[in-house]
């Protein structure tokens, strides 16, 4: 998977996701992109750090519940932000006990 084909992963499952701020984080992941090709890394190694879209475009909604269950402080903030990080430790768990 090549730069470009990462960022178009990862924006359709931002999208998906209803992250917001999504240009934002594209920004940030292309310029971590660079940064790292310009330190000698190859692609490869670059997407094998940062894994798959999709686990990253869950760990960003994760935070953005999280943020939102402390700037809010409400009963439902605080599921969401639970719901979330739990889905995301269990898909963790999933990952590293059958790969």
């Amino acid at each position: 998977m090549n730069k470009e084909q990462y960022l178009k992963k990862l924006a359709a499952n931002l999208s998906k996701l209803k992250v917001p701020n999504v240009e934002e984080i594209l920004g940030d992941i292309a310029e971590y992109f660079d940064c790292a090709m310009q330190d000698g890394e190859s692609v490869e190694e670059i997407c094998a750090r940062l894994g798959e879209p999709k686990k990253l475009a869950r760990e960003y909604r994760a935070q953005h519940c999280i943020a939102q269950a402390h700037a809010k402080a409400a009963p439902r903030s605080m599921a969401r932000a639970f719901l979330s990080s739990a889905a995301l430790g269990t898909i963790n768990f999933l990952y590293v006990l059958f790969v």
